[in-house]
This record gives structure tokens, C-alpha cells and sequence, in this order.
């Protein structure tokens, strides 16, 4: 684990922001248990052409919160950065978007707060086989800097996973 994600977890306890941290997901965790997925990328990878995975349910899955952080570099050259799922049914498409210069040097945005398009209503159901994705507006970002996503989250059945 990287030195950036350790430090955003350890803030991230200590706000309340969330209660505990596993990384990444145990598949044989029953039915009303949460986890935490950290999921980090570079700027210059979120592309305006098309949007890219961060995560991918496996069984019904319920997203209590998502969380930017960004490190001492921050975000660049796009618009705006999209969050967005595929889900068929419930809350689809774009669910929240942050202006890039929300998305500076060492900035924490919780989804359900920030940016120009907050998320509507958290929590909200990613259904089985479904995925959350981001992508810029305008043009694709630029740079180095990367930006890490909290996703908290609660299975709706056994074994259910977020990865």
C-alpha cells in the first residue's frame, strides 16, 4: 500500500469518515457487512473519450459513500471529473461530478457534498455485475497527480464483493 493511500486512511478514521478499513474485499463476508475499496488513479488516465472501471459489483452491492482524495499534485486540463455507473434500474448514469479545480493538491471531497453535481442520495444499490466508472468532461485530465476513491459499501447478499 502506497504511503498516500495509508495517510487518506488514517485521516479518513480520524474524521469518522469511516469506522474501519479492509483493503480490498473478502467474498465470503455474509450479507449487511461493509468494506472499504481503495481504488487510485492518475490524472492523465481519466479520458473524455470513454469512461474508465474503478469497480465492478459481484452480487447486489450498496454504496454508502464515495471519497476523492487527491495527492500534493492534483487534478489537471479537464473540465470535470465524472462519476458514473451502468446500472439499469435505480439511480443511473452520471451520479455525481467535481469541477477539476475541486480537485487540487491534497483535497478530500465526499461525493455526496462536492462539485457541480452532487450525488442525488447516498446510499443507492450498484446491482450485480455493474460498475462505477469516471470520466472527464471536455478534455481528458492531464498530469501526474493521482486521485484515490474511498468506496464504502454494504453487501446486499452472501458473498457478495466490490472489486
Amino acid at each position: 500500500m502506497k504511503t498516500i493511500q495509508k495517510i487518506t486512511i488514517a485521516i479518513f478514521l480520524s474524521l469518522g469518515i469511516i469506522s474501519s478499513f479492509g483493503y480490498g474485499n473478502v467474498p465470503t463476508e455474509s450479507k449487511g457487512s461493509s468494506g472499504v475499496l481503495l481504488v487510485t488513479a492518475t490524472s492523465s488516465a481519466i479520458l473524455s473519450a470513454s469512461a474508465v472501471t474503478l469497480a465492478t459489483a459481484s452480487g447486489d452491492i450498496q454504496i454508502d459513500s464515495i471519497v476523492e482524495a487527491t495527492d500534493a499534485t492534483g487534478v489537471a486540463g479537464c473540465t470535470n471529473v465524472n462519476i458514473l455507473n451502468n446500472n439499469t434500474v435505480g439511480k443511473t448514469g452520471v451520479i455525481a461530478a467535481a469541477a477539476a479545480a475541486t480537485l487540487g493538491a491534497n483535497t478530500s471531497l465526499n461525493v455526496t457534498a462536492f462539485g457541480v453535481t452532487p450525488l442525488a442520495s447516498t446510499p443507492w444499490i450498484l446491482k450485480d455485475t455493474k460498475i462505477i466508472q469516471h470520466q472527464a468532461t471536455v478534455a481528458p485530465c492531464t498530469g501526474a497527480g493521482t486521485i484515490t476513491y474511498v468506496i464504502k459499501y454494504t453487501r446486499l447478499a452472501d458473498g457478495a464483493a466490490l472489486n
